[in-house]
């Protein structure tokens, strides 16, 4: 479980960044 929540984060994190840059991008 530990395992799934710490791969998860960053996963939701990367997708936070990616939709922010891409909404200043446009």
């Amino acid at each position: 479980m530990a395992s799934d929540v710490s791969c998860a984060r960053p996963s939701f994190l990367v997708v936070v960044v990616n939709v922010s840059l891409f909404l200043h991008q446009t």
